[in-house]
Protein backbone atom coordinates (compact mmCIF):
# COMPACT_ATOMS: atom_id res chain seq x y z
CA UNK A 1 0.00 0.00 0.00
CA UNK A 2 1.50 3.62 -0.89
CA UNK A 3 2.20 6.62 1.42
CA UNK A 4 0.81 8.86 -1.16
CA UNK A 5 -2.69 7.23 -1.37
CA UNK A 6 -3.60 8.32 2.35
CA UNK A 7 -3.63 11.76 2.06
CA UNK A 8 -6.87 12.47 0.39
CA UNK A 9 -8.86 9.47 2.45
CA UNK A 10 -12.28 10.63 2.58
CA UNK A 11 -11.92 10.54 6.64
CA UNK A 12 -8.80 13.03 6.96
CA UNK A 13 -8.94 15.32 3.95
CA UNK A 14 -5.83 18.43 4.63
CA UNK A 15 -8.64 20.83 5.44
CA UNK A 16 -10.40 20.06 8.45
CA UNK A 17 -6.96 20.76 10.01
CA UNK A 18 -7.96 23.02 13.12
CA UNK A 19 -6.61 26.98 12.58
CA UNK A 20 -8.52 28.65 14.97
CA UNK A 21 -11.13 28.11 18.13
CA UNK A 22 -14.12 29.63 17.80
CA UNK A 23 -16.07 30.95 21.30
CA UNK A 24 -19.00 30.05 19.69
CA UNK A 25 -19.17 26.73 17.92
CA UNK A 26 -21.39 28.20 14.77
CA UNK A 27 -18.38 30.05 14.24
CA UNK A 28 -17.05 27.51 13.11
CA UNK A 29 -16.62 27.23 9.06
CA UNK A 30 -17.09 23.20 9.72
CA UNK A 31 -20.37 23.90 12.06
CA UNK A 32 -23.02 22.85 9.20
CA UNK A 33 -20.86 20.16 7.73
CA UNK A 34 -20.87 18.68 10.91
CA UNK A 35 -24.66 19.00 11.18
CA UNK A 36 -24.97 17.57 7.39
CA UNK A 37 -22.96 14.06 9.02
CA UNK A 38 -24.75 13.80 12.18
CA UNK A 39 -28.06 13.71 10.29
CA UNK A 40 -25.97 11.33 7.73
CA UNK A 41 -25.24 9.12 11.12
CA UNK A 42 -28.55 8.91 11.93
CA UNK A 43 -29.98 8.15 8.78
CA UNK A 44 -27.54 4.89 8.36
CA UNK A 45 -28.34 3.97 11.97
CA UNK A 46 -32.46 4.53 11.57
CA UNK A 47 -35.12 3.98 14.19
CA UNK A 48 -36.71 1.66 16.43
CA UNK A 49 -39.26 1.45 13.84
CA UNK A 50 -37.12 0.05 11.24
CA UNK A 51 -37.06 -2.87 13.16
CA UNK A 52 -33.10 -3.32 13.56
CA UNK A 53 -31.14 -2.44 16.95
CA UNK A 54 -28.53 -0.10 17.69
CA UNK A 55 -25.03 -1.49 16.96
CA UNK A 56 -22.36 -2.47 19.48
CA UNK A 57 -19.15 -0.95 18.85
CA UNK A 58 -15.71 -2.26 20.60
CA UNK A 59 -12.60 0.37 20.85
CA UNK A 60 -10.02 -1.25 21.92
CA UNK A 61 -6.38 0.09 21.98
CA UNK A 62 -3.12 -0.43 24.23
CA UNK A 63 -2.83 1.25 27.75
CA UNK A 64 -1.93 5.42 27.13
CA UNK A 65 -3.09 5.80 23.33
CA UNK A 66 -6.00 8.52 24.20
CA UNK A 67 -8.68 5.57 23.66
CA UNK A 68 -11.19 7.49 26.09
CA UNK A 69 -10.35 10.72 24.93
CA UNK A 70 -10.95 9.45 21.56
CA UNK A 71 -14.55 8.13 23.13
CA UNK A 72 -15.06 11.30 24.88
CA UNK A 73 -14.68 13.42 21.53
CA UNK A 74 -17.17 11.02 20.10
CA UNK A 75 -19.33 11.75 21.86
CA UNK A 76 -18.75 15.49 21.85
CA UNK A 77 -18.30 14.95 18.30
CA UNK A 78 -22.86 13.68 18.08
CA UNK A 79 -23.75 16.60 20.19
CA UNK A 80 -24.01 20.33 19.81
CA UNK A 81 -23.50 21.80 23.13
CA UNK A 82 -20.05 21.03 25.20
CA UNK A 83 -17.24 18.13 25.58
CA UNK A 84 -18.12 16.45 28.20
CA UNK A 85 -16.07 13.83 30.23
CA UNK A 86 -18.24 10.53 30.12
CA UNK A 87 -15.36 8.04 29.68
CA UNK A 88 -12.93 8.31 32.77
CA UNK A 89 -9.20 9.09 31.35
CA UNK A 90 -6.74 6.81 32.26
CA UNK A 91 -6.35 3.13 33.03
CA UNK A 92 -5.58 0.80 35.65
CA UNK A 93 -2.21 -1.67 35.83
CA UNK A 94 -3.47 -5.06 37.24
CA UNK A 95 -0.23 -6.15 39.37
CA UNK A 96 0.96 -9.23 39.20
CA UNK A 97 -0.62 -9.74 35.55
CA UNK A 98 1.18 -8.58 32.41
CA UNK A 99 -1.57 -7.76 30.60
CA UNK A 100 -3.21 -3.97 31.67
CA UNK A 101 -7.04 -3.58 31.33
CA UNK A 102 -9.56 -1.27 32.27
CA UNK A 103 -11.10 -2.00 35.57
CA UNK A 104 -14.31 -3.08 34.54
CA UNK A 105 -16.20 -4.00 31.09
CA UNK A 106 -18.28 -0.91 30.75
CA UNK A 107 -20.66 -0.27 27.92
CA UNK A 108 -22.10 3.30 26.75
CA UNK A 109 -25.39 3.55 25.23
CA UNK A 110 -27.39 6.29 23.60
CA UNK A 111 -28.87 7.64 26.98
CA UNK A 112 -25.55 7.99 28.42
CA UNK A 113 -24.01 10.35 25.91
CA UNK A 114 -26.42 12.21 23.53
CA UNK A 115 -28.24 14.64 24.28
CA UNK A 116 -30.14 15.20 20.85
CA UNK A 117 -33.58 16.10 22.48
CA UNK A 118 -37.18 14.39 22.14
CA UNK A 119 -37.09 14.35 18.82
CA UNK A 120 -34.58 12.07 18.29
CA UNK A 121 -35.89 9.25 20.59
CA UNK A 122 -36.21 7.00 18.60
CA UNK A 123 -33.02 7.04 16.63
CA UNK A 124 -30.40 3.97 17.44
CA UNK A 125 -27.22 5.34 17.68
CA UNK A 126 -24.80 2.91 19.04
CA UNK A 127 -23.55 1.94 22.34
CA UNK A 128 -19.63 1.60 22.51
CA UNK A 129 -17.92 -1.05 24.44
CA UNK A 130 -14.82 0.33 26.42
CA UNK A 131 -12.38 -2.62 27.41
CA UNK A 132 -9.09 -1.37 26.69
CA UNK A 133 -5.84 -1.41 27.93
CA UNK A 134 -4.66 -4.28 26.26
CA UNK A 135 -0.64 -4.74 26.16
CA UNK A 136 1.42 -5.93 22.99
CA UNK A 137 0.94 -9.27 23.47
CA UNK A 138 -0.68 -12.14 21.15
CA UNK A 139 -0.76 -14.54 23.42
CA UNK A 140 -3.76 -17.70 23.51
CA UNK A 141 -5.20 -15.61 27.04
CA UNK A 142 -5.68 -12.37 24.98
CA UNK A 143 -7.29 -14.25 22.01
CA UNK A 144 -9.33 -16.00 24.12
CA UNK A 145 -10.57 -13.03 26.12
CA UNK A 146 -11.13 -10.68 22.84
CA UNK A 147 -13.32 -14.19 21.42
CA UNK A 148 -15.31 -13.59 24.80
CA UNK A 149 -15.96 -9.88 24.62
CA UNK A 150 -16.88 -10.02 20.54
CA UNK A 151 -19.65 -12.73 21.24
CA UNK A 152 -21.23 -10.87 24.08
CA UNK A 153 -19.97 -13.30 26.93
CA UNK A 154 -18.45 -10.27 29.68
CA UNK A 155 -21.03 -8.93 31.91
CA UNK A 156 -21.45 -4.99 32.24
CA UNK A 157 -18.86 -4.29 35.38
CA UNK A 158 -17.50 -7.06 35.08
CA UNK A 159 -13.27 -7.09 36.20
CA UNK A 160 -11.89 -8.15 33.09
CA UNK A 161 -8.69 -8.98 35.47
CA UNK A 162 -10.88 -11.81 37.19
CA UNK A 163 -10.91 -13.94 33.67
CA UNK A 164 -6.93 -12.56 33.42
CA UNK A 165 -6.13 -14.85 36.58
CA UNK A 166 -8.66 -17.66 35.82
CA UNK A 167 -7.51 -18.35 33.11
CA UNK A 168 -4.29 -19.80 34.16
CA UNK A 169 -6.55 -22.54 35.44
CA UNK A 170 -8.44 -22.90 32.69
CA UNK A 171 -8.62 -26.37 30.10
CA UNK A 172 -7.58 -25.16 26.37
CA UNK A 173 -10.90 -24.13 25.53
CA UNK A 174 -12.90 -21.48 27.49
CA UNK A 175 -16.15 -22.49 25.58
CA UNK A 176 -18.07 -23.06 28.91
CA UNK A 177 -17.21 -19.60 30.39
CA UNK A 178 -19.74 -17.85 30.96
CA UNK A 179 -21.86 -19.61 27.86
CA UNK A 180 -25.20 -18.56 29.50
CA UNK A 181 -24.27 -14.48 28.94
CA UNK A 182 -25.49 -12.87 25.71
CA UNK A 183 -25.46 -9.44 27.03
CA UNK A 184 -23.92 -7.22 23.82
CA UNK A 185 -22.23 -8.90 20.98
CA UNK A 186 -19.88 -6.89 19.29
CA UNK A 187 -20.75 -5.81 15.88
CA UNK A 188 -18.10 -3.62 14.73
CA UNK A 189 -14.63 -3.23 16.10
CA UNK A 190 -12.56 0.17 16.59
CA UNK A 191 -8.95 -0.47 17.09
CA UNK A 192 -7.24 3.13 18.99
CA UNK A 193 -3.35 3.76 18.49
CA UNK A 194 -1.28 7.02 18.62
CA UNK A 195 0.69 8.56 15.95
CA UNK A 196 3.47 9.28 17.80
CA UNK A 197 6.32 8.00 16.00
CA UNK A 198 8.10 7.72 19.86
CA UNK A 199 5.32 4.93 20.94
CA UNK A 200 5.73 1.61 18.86
CA UNK A 201 2.87 -0.03 17.39
CA UNK A 202 1.50 -2.87 19.24
CA UNK A 203 1.55 -5.02 16.40
CA UNK A 204 1.32 -8.61 18.54
CA UNK A 205 -1.95 -6.97 19.47
CA UNK A 206 -3.25 -5.80 16.53
CA UNK A 207 -2.51 -9.01 15.06
CA UNK A 208 -4.68 -10.93 18.00
CA UNK A 209 -7.37 -8.55 17.41
CA UNK A 210 -8.00 -9.54 13.64
CA UNK A 211 -7.74 -13.48 14.37
CA UNK A 212 -10.33 -13.15 17.19
CA UNK A 213 -12.83 -11.19 14.91
CA UNK A 214 -12.84 -13.94 12.50
CA UNK A 215 -13.54 -16.83 14.85
CA UNK A 216 -16.76 -17.47 14.70
CA UNK A 217 -18.07 -14.34 12.27
CA UNK A 218 -16.22 -11.63 10.29
CA UNK A 219 -16.62 -8.11 12.58
CA UNK A 220 -15.76 -5.42 10.52
CA UNK A 221 -12.45 -3.80 11.81
CA UNK A 222 -11.61 -0.10 11.86
CA UNK A 223 -8.75 1.63 12.68
CA UNK A 224 -8.04 5.09 14.43
CA UNK A 225 -4.36 6.87 15.22
CA UNK A 226 -5.06 9.96 17.53
CA UNK A 227 -2.78 12.53 17.94
CA UNK A 228 -3.34 14.16 14.79
CA UNK A 229 -2.54 18.19 16.07
CA UNK A 230 0.83 16.69 17.09
CA UNK A 231 2.11 14.31 14.00
CA UNK A 232 1.34 14.77 10.73
CA UNK A 233 1.99 12.42 8.39
CA UNK A 234 4.23 14.07 5.38
CA UNK A 235 3.14 11.81 2.13
CA UNK A 236 5.90 13.10 0.00
CA UNK A 237 8.77 11.93 2.28
CA UNK A 238 8.96 8.21 2.26
CA UNK A 239 11.44 8.78 5.40
CA UNK A 240 8.54 10.21 7.74
CA UNK A 241 8.42 7.95 10.57
CA UNK A 242 4.33 9.16 11.39
CA UNK A 243 3.89 8.00 7.35
CA UNK A 244 5.59 5.01 8.17
CA UNK A 245 3.72 3.85 11.10
CA UNK A 246 0.07 4.77 9.54
CA UNK A 247 0.92 2.41 6.65
CA UNK A 248 1.71 -0.45 9.03
CA UNK A 249 -0.91 0.18 11.07
CA UNK A 250 -3.19 -0.12 8.05
CA UNK A 251 -1.19 -2.86 6.46
CA UNK A 252 -1.75 -4.96 9.82
CA UNK A 253 -5.19 -4.79 10.42
CA UNK A 254 -5.86 -5.38 6.61
CA UNK A 255 -7.70 -1.50 6.78
CA UNK A 256 -8.79 0.08 3.60
CA UNK A 257 -9.07 3.74 3.28
CA UNK A 258 -12.23 4.14 4.43
CA UNK A 259 -11.87 2.27 7.59
CA UNK A 260 -9.16 4.44 8.75
CA UNK A 261 -9.22 7.68 10.36
CA UNK A 262 -6.31 9.74 12.01
CA UNK A 263 -8.21 12.61 14.34
CA UNK A 264 -7.76 14.87 16.84
CA UNK A 265 -8.41 14.68 20.66
CA UNK A 266 -10.48 16.91 23.20
CA UNK A 267 -8.29 17.50 25.15
CA UNK A 268 -5.96 20.43 27.18
CA UNK A 269 -3.09 19.95 24.82
CA UNK A 270 -5.37 20.35 21.47
CA UNK A 271 -7.06 23.36 22.71
CA UNK A 272 -5.19 24.62 25.83
CA UNK A 273 -7.71 27.87 26.53
CA UNK A 274 -10.44 25.05 27.06
CA UNK A 275 -13.32 26.53 25.03
CA UNK A 276 -14.19 22.97 24.78
CA UNK A 277 -15.59 22.69 27.84
CA UNK A 278 -18.23 25.41 27.14
CA UNK A 279 -18.92 24.33 23.29
CA UNK A 280 -17.82 21.91 20.70
CA UNK A 281 -15.20 22.17 18.21
CA UNK A 282 -16.98 21.40 14.53
CA UNK A 283 -13.16 21.15 13.17
CA UNK A 284 -12.09 18.25 15.68
CA UNK A 285 -15.66 16.74 14.87
CA UNK A 286 -16.06 16.42 10.98
CA UNK A 287 -13.10 13.78 10.76
CA UNK A 288 -14.27 12.20 13.71
CA UNK A 289 -18.19 12.51 12.03
CA UNK A 290 -16.90 10.91 8.31
CA UNK A 291 -15.05 8.16 9.86
CA UNK A 292 -17.87 7.42 11.97
CA UNK A 293 -20.31 7.33 9.30
CA UNK A 294 -18.71 4.89 7.73
CA UNK A 295 -18.88 2.76 10.96
CA UNK A 296 -22.43 3.38 10.66
CA UNK A 297 -23.13 1.75 7.39
CA UNK A 298 -25.76 -1.17 7.87
CA UNK A 299 -24.82 -4.62 6.38
CA UNK A 300 -26.79 -7.81 5.95
CA UNK A 301 -25.22 -9.28 8.90
CA UNK A 302 -26.84 -6.03 11.53
CA UNK A 303 -30.54 -7.62 10.77
CA UNK A 304 -29.30 -11.14 11.43
CA UNK A 305 -28.45 -10.01 14.91
CA UNK A 306 -29.63 -11.70 18.14
CA UNK A 307 -30.35 -9.58 21.59
CA UNK A 308 -32.01 -9.46 24.99
CA UNK A 309 -35.17 -7.91 24.43
CA UNK A 310 -35.80 -5.11 27.49
CA UNK A 311 -39.41 -5.50 28.04
CA UNK A 312 -40.04 -3.09 30.55
CA UNK A 313 -37.88 -0.34 28.40
CA UNK A 314 -39.92 -1.53 25.34
CA UNK A 315 -42.51 -1.32 27.98
CA UNK A 316 -41.72 2.29 28.37
CA UNK A 317 -41.55 3.48 24.93
CA UNK A 318 -45.19 2.05 23.68
CA UNK A 319 -46.78 4.62 26.57
CA UNK A 320 -44.19 7.69 25.64
CA UNK A 321 -45.61 6.87 22.15
CA UNK A 322 -49.26 6.62 23.30
CA UNK A 323 -49.18 9.45 25.63
CA UNK A 324 -47.75 11.40 22.10
CA UNK A 325 -50.84 9.98 20.44
CA UNK A 326 -53.15 11.68 23.02
CA UNK A 327 -51.76 15.04 23.22
CA UNK A 328 -51.59 15.30 19.03
CA UNK A 329 -56.09 14.65 19.28
CA UNK A 330 -56.73 16.83 21.85
CA UNK A 331 -59.99 16.30 24.34
CA UNK A 332 -63.16 15.53 23.42
CA UNK A 333 -65.98 18.02 23.34
CA UNK A 334 -68.51 15.71 21.20
CA UNK A 335 -68.68 12.65 19.31
CA UNK A 336 -71.31 11.66 16.74
CA UNK A 337 -69.29 9.27 14.67
CA UNK A 338 -70.12 5.70 13.93
CA UNK A 339 -67.66 2.88 11.96
CA UNK A 340 -65.11 1.88 14.79
CA UNK A 341 -64.99 4.49 16.82
CA UNK A 342 -62.71 5.16 20.10
CA UNK A 343 -65.19 2.99 22.56
CA UNK A 344 -64.90 0.20 19.65
CA UNK A 345 -60.95 -0.18 20.30
CA UNK A 346 -60.12 1.77 22.96
CA UNK A 347 -60.20 0.37 26.06
CA UNK A 348 -58.91 2.94 28.75
CA UNK A 349 -61.85 5.45 30.03
CA UNK A 350 -60.79 9.14 29.54
CA UNK A 351 -61.38 12.33 27.35
CA UNK A 352 -59.19 11.97 24.76
CA UNK A 353 -60.32 12.24 20.86
CA UNK A 354 -58.61 9.13 19.67
CA UNK A 355 -59.26 8.65 15.33
CA UNK A 356 -62.15 6.81 13.92
CA UNK A 357 -61.04 4.29 11.24
CA UNK A 358 -63.00 3.24 8.02
CA UNK A 359 -62.58 -0.20 7.09
CA UNK A 360 -62.92 -0.37 3.35
CA UNK A 361 -63.94 -3.49 1.44
CA UNK A 362 -60.83 -4.62 -0.20
CA UNK A 363 -60.51 -2.63 -3.87
CA UNK A 364 -59.94 -4.69 -6.68
CA UNK A 365 -56.72 -3.61 -8.81
CA UNK A 366 -58.71 -2.08 -11.24
CA UNK A 367 -59.06 1.86 -12.82
CA UNK A 368 -62.86 2.04 -13.39
CA UNK A 369 -65.39 4.57 -13.34
CA UNK A 370 -67.19 2.66 -10.68
CA UNK A 371 -64.35 2.17 -8.45
CA UNK A 372 -63.69 5.55 -8.59
CA UNK A 373 -66.91 6.93 -7.50
CA UNK A 374 -66.83 4.85 -5.07
CA UNK A 375 -63.62 5.43 -2.87
CA UNK A 376 -64.81 9.15 -3.85
CA UNK A 377 -68.16 8.61 -2.11
CA UNK A 378 -66.44 7.44 0.93
CA UNK A 379 -63.94 10.08 1.31
CA UNK A 380 -66.43 12.64 0.96
CA UNK A 381 -68.41 11.21 4.28
CA UNK A 382 -71.16 10.42 2.30
CA UNK A 383 -71.31 6.73 3.02
CA UNK A 384 -73.51 5.10 6.39
CA UNK A 385 -71.82 2.97 8.71
CA UNK A 386 -72.60 -0.43 7.87
CA UNK A 387 -73.56 0.45 4.02
CA UNK A 388 -72.59 -2.44 1.85
CA UNK A 389 -70.54 -1.70 -0.98
CA UNK A 390 -72.59 -4.16 -3.25
CA UNK A 391 -75.35 -2.10 -3.01
CA UNK A 392 -73.44 1.16 -4.11
CA UNK A 393 -72.68 -1.45 -7.16
CA UNK A 394 -76.47 -2.36 -7.56
CA UNK A 395 -77.58 1.05 -7.90
CA UNK A 396 -75.14 1.65 -10.26
CA UNK A 397 -75.66 -1.22 -12.72
CA UNK A 398 -79.72 -0.55 -12.22
CA UNK A 399 -79.65 2.90 -13.50
CA UNK A 400 -75.99 4.36 -13.84
CA UNK A 401 -73.25 6.46 -12.83
CA UNK A 402 -74.78 10.27 -12.98
CA UNK A 403 -77.73 8.70 -10.97
CA UNK A 404 -75.30 7.39 -8.58
CA UNK A 405 -73.27 10.39 -7.94
CA UNK A 406 -76.79 12.46 -7.37
CA UNK A 407 -77.79 9.91 -4.75
CA UNK A 408 -74.27 10.43 -3.01
CA UNK A 409 -72.88 12.94 -3.78
CA UNK A 410 -75.51 15.36 -4.57
CA UNK A 411 -78.36 15.01 -2.01
CA UNK A 412 -77.16 12.80 0.60
CA UNK A 413 -76.15 14.37 3.90
CA UNK A 414 -72.44 14.20 5.18
CA UNK A 415 -71.51 12.24 7.71
CA UNK A 416 -67.70 12.21 8.46
CA UNK A 417 -65.44 13.35 5.71
CA UNK A 418 -61.98 11.42 5.83
CA UNK A 419 -58.70 13.26 6.79
CA UNK A 420 -56.63 10.73 6.25
CA UNK A 421 -56.21 7.64 3.89
CA UNK A 422 -53.42 4.78 4.92
CA UNK A 423 -52.74 2.40 1.82
CA UNK A 424 -51.80 -1.08 3.05
CA UNK A 425 -50.00 -3.74 0.70
CA UNK A 426 -48.13 -6.77 1.66
CA UNK A 427 -44.12 -6.36 1.34
CA UNK A 428 -44.49 -9.59 -0.28
CA UNK A 429 -42.03 -9.10 -3.66
CA UNK A 430 -44.19 -12.03 -5.50
CA UNK A 431 -47.16 -9.88 -4.85
CA UNK A 432 -47.59 -7.10 -7.58
CA UNK A 433 -48.62 -3.55 -6.49
CA UNK A 434 -52.23 -2.60 -7.62
CA UNK A 435 -50.91 0.45 -9.70
CA UNK A 436 -54.51 1.25 -11.44
CA UNK A 437 -56.16 1.44 -8.00
CA UNK A 438 -53.06 3.37 -7.32
CA UNK A 439 -54.42 5.95 -9.77
CA UNK A 440 -58.28 6.19 -8.05
CA UNK A 441 -56.81 6.77 -5.16
CA UNK A 442 -54.75 9.90 -5.89
CA UNK A 443 -57.71 10.68 -8.18
CA UNK A 444 -59.95 11.02 -5.37
CA UNK A 445 -57.60 12.22 -2.40
CA UNK A 446 -56.84 15.24 -4.20
CA UNK A 447 -60.92 15.81 -5.09
CA UNK A 448 -61.25 15.77 -1.39
CA UNK A 449 -59.93 18.74 -0.13
CA UNK A 450 -56.06 17.01 -0.72
CA UNK A 451 -56.52 14.23 1.56
CA UNK A 452 -52.85 12.92 2.95
CA UNK A 453 -51.67 10.10 1.86
CA UNK A 454 -49.90 7.61 4.01
CA UNK A 455 -48.89 4.06 3.27
CA UNK A 456 -48.20 0.72 5.22
CA UNK A 457 -46.17 -2.25 4.18
CA UNK A 458 -47.40 -5.42 6.01
CA UNK A 459 -45.60 -8.90 6.41
CA UNK A 460 -42.52 -7.25 7.19
CA UNK A 461 -41.61 -10.39 9.44
CA UNK A 462 -41.38 -12.51 6.52
CA UNK A 463 -39.77 -10.34 3.79
CA UNK A 464 -37.45 -7.85 4.99
CA UNK A 465 -35.59 -5.06 2.92
CA UNK A 466 -32.39 -7.89 2.83
CA UNK A 467 -34.55 -8.74 -0.46
CA UNK A 468 -33.81 -6.48 -2.96
CA UNK A 469 -36.87 -7.43 -4.63
CA UNK A 470 -38.79 -6.11 -1.34
CA UNK A 471 -36.47 -2.95 -1.31
CA UNK A 472 -37.84 -2.19 -5.10
CA UNK A 473 -41.45 -2.84 -4.27
CA UNK A 474 -41.06 -0.26 -1.65
CA UNK A 475 -39.38 2.01 -3.52
CA UNK A 476 -42.21 1.65 -6.39
CA UNK A 477 -44.99 1.73 -3.67
CA UNK A 478 -43.65 5.12 -2.42
CA UNK A 479 -43.40 6.70 -6.17
CA UNK A 480 -47.15 5.63 -7.41
CA UNK A 481 -48.82 7.30 -4.59
CA UNK A 482 -45.62 9.91 -4.34
CA UNK A 483 -45.38 9.68 -0.18
CA UNK A 484 -42.34 10.55 1.33
CA UNK A 485 -40.50 7.95 3.65
CA UNK A 486 -41.79 9.60 6.76
CA UNK A 487 -45.17 8.45 5.91
CA UNK A 488 -44.70 4.99 5.29
CA UNK A 489 -44.05 2.58 7.77
CA UNK A 490 -43.28 -1.35 7.88
CA UNK A 491 -45.30 -3.55 10.58
CA UNK A 492 -45.76 -6.55 11.69
CA UNK A 493 -49.37 -7.89 12.24
CA UNK A 494 -50.76 -9.39 15.10
CA UNK A 495 -51.41 -13.08 13.81
CA UNK A 496 -50.38 -16.90 14.19
CA UNK A 497 -47.44 -16.34 11.69
CA UNK A 498 -45.81 -13.57 13.41
CA UNK A 499 -47.05 -14.99 16.92
CA UNK A 500 -47.40 -18.94 17.08
CA UNK A 501 -48.10 -19.43 20.65
CA UNK A 502 -51.10 -16.73 20.62
CA UNK A 503 -49.94 -15.15 23.33
CA UNK A 504 -51.14 -11.95 22.27
CA UNK A 505 -54.96 -13.37 22.91
CA UNK A 506 -54.21 -12.74 26.83
CA UNK A 507 -51.99 -10.01 26.34
CA UNK A 508 -50.26 -6.67 24.01
CA UNK A 509 -46.85 -7.16 22.22
CA UNK A 510 -44.80 -3.95 22.47
CA UNK A 511 -42.77 -4.50 20.38
CA UNK A 512 -45.16 -5.03 17.45
CA UNK A 513 -47.15 -1.94 18.54
CA UNK A 514 -44.17 0.47 19.02
CA UNK A 515 -43.59 0.72 15.09
CA UNK A 516 -47.20 1.23 14.71
CA UNK A 517 -47.73 4.08 17.45
CA UNK A 518 -45.13 5.63 15.97
CA UNK A 519 -46.34 5.78 12.53
CA UNK A 520 -49.80 7.05 14.05
CA UNK A 521 -48.26 9.97 15.74
CA UNK A 522 -47.08 10.84 12.03
CA UNK A 523 -50.67 10.09 10.91
CA UNK A 524 -52.24 12.27 13.86
CA UNK A 525 -50.05 15.26 13.76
Amino acid sequence: MDDDKWENANVQDKHTEVFHIYDNQQDDPEYSKKLDIIYECQQHVGNDSSGRLPLNIAVIGPPGCGKSSFLNTVFASFNTDSWRQIAPIGFYKIRGCQLHFTERFKSYTKKDYYRGGSKDDGVLLPTFLDMTGFSDENSKTVLDLLEMVFSGRIKEQQKLSNFVQGAKHMSSSVNHYNKEVNHLPVDRIIVVCTLDPVSALPSDLLSCIVEASRKNRDIPVYGVLTGRDKHKPIYNDKACKVSKKVTTFCQILGLPKHRFAYITNYCDESDSSLKYLNTTIPQFDVPVLRFLKQVLIPTCEDRLRKTVIDTKKIKKVKERLLANCKSLVGKQITQSLKRFLKEDYYGTQDAYLMPTFLDMKGFEDEDTLLKTELLNIVLSGKMENGEKFSDIDSYYRRYDIQALRKKYLGTRKKIERVNRLIVVCSANPDESLPKDLFEIILDAASRNREITIYGVFTQTDKYTSDDPRVVEKERTFLINLGIPETRFARIRNYCPDVVPSLKYTKTTIPLLDIPVLRFMRGVII
